[in-house]
């Protein structure tokens, strides 16, 4: 059954370190270990005592950092602890501290706590530097030494967490907290014989250890003998009676070993101790549920939440979703049912779901009593809540009406605002999460996904205004930081968006994405070595696809293609499912004449994505590229199939048509174009082009007109305007336009031969000389084709029309 665990800690509610789990023995050593790592008072006091500060700005910034530290704010004291590391080595420098204690100018404690700080931010080589630094100053610093093996054993670097904690024993051979650490790794290493001689001689030691106790006490489970475990945790009890960790142990003991009822024992026995001890209290409260006694068990556990300050805070807990605000909700709103059905459902399903692990018998429950209570609220909440646990992909969306028709339950509204986000029904989504956020504004994954609703509908300013309600609620959540920027990058806003992925990458740094947005940014901002740099980081952090396509990307910009040809094609290895990565190498392939591979990859991109009409255009294009027009004019007619308003498709298909010598068939696809773009001058000049090549002059020098009137600069249609002129025996007109052409293009030289030949035309000899000397050889200089040249005049010749004078003009200078 999915989220099992999270149900569990949701009912626990945080109330305390302890939990219904599995014994997390790294956790207590560290809780043991760290016992005064957050009393602000005497944490800089211990050291700093025997330093005279003549410059409060030190203690002051340290103090600060270490209230920060305390509220889990741990960005906010690095801040400080880095000013007051820097103050102190100023002062140092400047002799501003005097050591009453021979320790000369040894002061750990910055780096030591900067250490705590990138530790708790899960930065653990940050960590590591800072730990190791401090212990540079002062060698024989335990609770730096300590931390650091702590540390290495997050990286899971057992070997070098065990070779740190036995390096402080040197040091000092009997302090508990490191025999207990160099323990804990030999367990981590499965070497039990070795854990167990450390922990027997760590509680010969010190007898009121009593992590070593459980420790030791899981270890003799795990040895198959429960009996000499519970003799280990029965006399941690029996050194302190008063101890709640030592029966805490021992319930989770008795659970593992599933005896109830001794376990629930244990924790009366640890409320007796404290009568507040909330945990204790939830979990004698689930015990008694699962006695069989629902109303009981669930109308105490309701009691301890609804008076509960912490409860409180949970409930309005800014980074709840569906399951755990359901939850909380049913729980705590107990005293508005008074069936006892509906009261003995509550207990059942909190019983099912943490005992066996399973919502069917609840199932079951809820219909039953749906059944003979068809109105009952709370039973289509519990079968509801039920069914989405089974199964979350299947949403009930009745269900979910029926419900939200008696009350507009905010958790209830939270799944239904979901179920629309996961459908793609954004605006119903958006319109549901503002109803959820009228009723509970605190819930920052409401804002984030009402953010979420607006980007995929292109509000971008909106979708910007969502997330940064959610960051205001949720000021750790990366992905609200991440989705922001993207959004201010859609809006050219790169700087800001950049601004956000730097925020992202402070609060994680476990994905490249936030890298490789933020490359995207600095392309976008022309800022090519950035863009790369952060895309070779996100590729440190995650070898994805992404990174590589992007970066093909800015090597295209750069016109460096081999470069960037290699990147598309790594991004490719790695991920075949991206249309979009085929289509731009295809497209590089087509720019550098790699026109099969062009054609692969076009097919490749049809194969992923059949009705997606750009790709059978760019197919199509290949195909004419290479003389292919049967297979140019079927995938333009897919084109045009698919989008029937695609004029480029169907001006393309009038050019494969016409290159076909099908100039009916052209004719009627350039219209089309027309009918859809009137001002289409390509469109306007595949037609004329058309009519041109059927010798249907007059209409060709219609639609060349047409084409130079939607755009004056548009020089080929000048030129061959000019050629339709020339065969209309209208060698002025030719000359006029021919000549406007060549302003337009200076590699025209057709159009500067054609001003030639209605020169010679016109029986003007001379100037026509002239101007075949002058054009001849700024085509030789520019390495022009001169072959059309040519052929015009021989076509004179042919014709017999000013036949010596072409003849010469050829001898001359072709």
């Amino acid at each position: 059954m999915r989220r099992t665990k999270y149900f569990l800690l949701i009912l626990v509610l945080c109330f305390s370190s302890k939990g219904f789990s599995q014994i997390d023995l790294f956790d207590d050593a560290l809780n043991k270990t760290n016992r005064s790592t957050f009393d602000v008072l005497s944490s800089i006091k211990n050291y700093n005592d025997s330093i005279t500060l003549k410059s409060a700005s030190y203690e002051l910034n340290m103090e600060t950092g270490l209230n920060y530290l305390n509220s889990g704010e741990f960005l906010k004291a690095i801040s400080f602890f880095k000013v007051a590391k820097t103050i102190y080595v100023k002062s140092v420098g400047d002799s501003q501290f005097h050591f009453s204690n021979g320790l000369s100018d040894k002061n750990p404690y910055p780096d030591y706590y900067l250490g705590i700080g990138y530790f708790y931010l899960s930065e653990y080589d940050s960590a590591i530097l800072y730990f190791e630094n401090s212990l540079e100053e002062v060698p024989y610093f335990i609770d730096a030494v300590n931390f650091l093996g702590n540390t290495h054993l997050q990286k899971g670097s057992i070997d070098l967490a065990q070779k740190v904690f036995q390096n402080g024993l040197k040091i000092n051979n009997d302090l508990d907290i490191l025999i207990h650490n160099n323990a804990y790794c030999y367990f981590l290493k499965n070497e039990l014989k070795a854990a167990k001689t450390e922990l027997e001689q760590n509680i010969g030691l010190n007898r009121t250890f009593f992590q070593s106790y459980f420790l030791l006490g899981y270890i003799e489970e795990l040895n198959g003998n429960p009996k000499k475990a519970e003799e280990i945790y029965s006399t941690a009890i029996q050194e302190d009676s008063s101890n709640k960790d030592s029966f805490y142990s021992r319930a989770y003991f008795h659970l593992r070993q599933n005896d109830m009822s001794s376990a629930k024992a244990d924790y009366n026995s640890i409320i007796e101790i404290d009568p507040q001890e909330t945990t204790s209290i939830v979990m004698s409260s689930l015990l008694t549920l699962h006695e069989g006694n629902y109303i009981e068990g669930i109308s105490r556990l309701s009691d301890l939440l609804n008076k509960s300050d912490v409860f409180e805070q949970q409930s309005k807990k800014t980074s709840s979703q569906y399951f755990d605000l359901e939850l909380q909700s049913i729980v705590q709103d107990i005293d508005e049912y008074t069936s006892q059905k509906e009261l003995y459902l509550i207990g059942y399903m909190v019983d099912e779901i943490i005992f066996n692990r399973s919502t069917s018998a609840s199932i079951e429950q809820a219909n039953l009593l749906l059944h003979t209570e068809p109105e009952s609220i709370i039973g289509k909440r519990i079968l509801l809540y039920c069914e989405t646990i089974r199964n979350p992909s299947i949403i009930n969306i009745k269900l979910i009406e029926e419900i939200l028709g008696s009350k507009k339950f905010p958790s209830v509204l939270y799944l239904k605002a979901m179920y629309h986000f996961n459908k793609k029904d954004y605006d119903i989504s958006k319109e549901t999460f503002g109803l959820l956020l009228d009723t509970a504004p605190y819930l920052g994954f409401g804002h984030y996904y009402l953010g979420r609703s607006f980007e995929k509908t292109n509000q971008y300013h909106l979708a910007i205004s969502a997330y940064t309600n959610a960051i205001e609620n949720m000021p750790y959540y990366p992905n609200a930081y991440n989705d922001r920027g993207n959004c201010f990058e859609s809006i050219n806003e790169s700087r800001k968006a950049i601004k956000d992925f730097n925020k992202t990458l402070s609060i994680s740094t476990l994905n490249g994405w936030p890298y490789n947005n933020m490359g995207i940014s600095y392309r976008s901002l022309k800022l090519y070595d950035s863009a790369i740099y952060c895309y070779n980081k996100a590729l440190e952090i995650n070898n994805y696809e992404s990174p590589y396509y992007n970066m093909g990307l800015v090597y295209e910009d750069l016109e460096e293609y081999d470069s960037a040809l290699k990147m598309y094609s790594q991004a490719i290895e790695l991920s075949q499912i991206y249309p979009s990565y085929y289509v731009h190498r295809g497209d590089l392939y087509y720019q550098l004449d790699n026109i099969k591979e062009a054609i692969e990859d076009y097919s490749k991109c049809i194969s992923l994505n059949p009705v997606n009409p750009n790709y059978y255009k760019n197919r199509g294009n290949a195909f004419i590229y290479i003389d292919k027009f049967d297979e140019a004019i079927s995938d333009f007619l897919k084109a045009t199939e698919l989008d029937p308003n695609y004029s480029y498709a169907f001006r393309r298909l009038g050019d494969a048509y016409r290159y076909s010598a099908d100039y009916n068939l052209a004719i009627s696809s350039y219209e089309k174009a027309l009918m859809i773009k009137p001002k289409y001058e390509y469109a306007e000049y595949g037609l004329a082009y058309t009519y041109l090549d059927m010798n249907e002059l007059n209409l060709a020098v219609k639609h060349f007109t047409n084409a130079t009137e939607i755009d004056p600069e548009y020089a080929s249609a000048y030129g061959n305007m000019g050629w339709a002129y020339y065969l209309l025996n209208e060698y002025d007109l030719c000359i006029e336009n021919s000549q406007k052409a060549v302003e337009l293009d200076d590699s025209a030289f057709y159009a500067r031969f054609n001003i030639a030949l209605s020169t010679l035309c016109k029986g003007d000899f001379e100037q026509a000389k002239s101007l075949y000397d002058e054009f001849m050889k700024l085509a030789v200089s520019k390495n022009a084709n001169v072959q059309g040249a040519k052929s015009d005049l021989v076509d004179l010749i042919k014709k017999k029309t000013f036949s010596k004078e072409a003849k010469q003009i050829l001898k001359l200078y072709f």
